[in-house]
């Protein structure tokens, strides 16, 4: 479960910077 918490949380900046980028 650990893990899929830092995958979600480095998922999220990644979205971020989609929206940026869109």
């Amino acid at each position: 479960m650990e893990k899929s918490q830092l995958k979600e949380k480095k998922e999220q900046p990644l979205t971020a910077k989609q929206h940026q980028l869109m």
